[in-house]
């Protein structure tokens, strides 16, 4: 195998791999905490496109408890 036709298929394969990479950015993933308090939809490149929280995690007295489940379920 000479080098030329090395190079070409690298090229080949990275053409493959941003097609692959465009694919999954584009696509839509869900997400919600254990109790679907907090539910959402996130895009491959991790973009949150929306996000519904629970009416009853919207007092002043759970901004801390809100923060902490927030986080969680996100990197779930």
């Amino acid at each position: 195998m000479n080098l030329a036709s090395l190079m070409k298929q690298a090229k080949q394969m990275q053409k493959k791999m941003d097609a692959a990479t465009k694919e999954f950015e584009a696509k839509s993933f869900e997400f919600s905490s254990q109790q679907n308090l907090i539910t959402g939809t996130m895009k491959g490149n991790l973009s949150i496109v929306e996000l519904h929280i629970d009416d009853s995690l919207l007092t002043c007295d759970n901004k801390e408890v809100l923060a902490d489940m927030l986080i969680i379920t996100i990197n779930d």
